[in-house]
């Protein structure tokens, strides 16, 4: 078990009620389900957690709550708007190309 997979054994501890439901390898494959939505980006431990906790949920039938949800989404905007780890990635941009008008004519 690797230190993301510890991390999110915890939060789940705490999280579920029955800790029978918690097993190595429902843990893995959250894990390795989380590394796959990242994508390689730099993204805050704490919204890899929050969506380890929700696809654990999905991957052993326990329903997740409105709360969860909401949890769920909000870092998956963190991850949208991580920046990536490779530094030969970049970001596309918007440029707006136009002539200046003269202030005084």
């Amino acid at each position: 078990m690797n230190e993301f997979e510890s991390k999110l054994d915890e939060r789940l501890r705490l999280n579920l009620t029955n800790p029978a439901q918690i097993t190595p390898e429902a843990i893995t494959r959250a894990a390795n389900e989380v590394l796959e939505i990242i994508e390689g980006k730099s993204v805050a431990l704490y919204a890899m957690l929050d969506i380890g906790v929700y696809r654990f949920k999905l991957a052993t039938k326990i329903q997740p709550t409105e709360t969860d949800k909401t949890i769920f989404d909000t870092a998956m905007k963190v991850v949208r708007s991580s920046p990536s780890s490779d530094p030969l990635v970049t970001t596309s941009a918007t440029v707006f190309i136009g002539q200046r008008v003269s202030e005084w004519e």
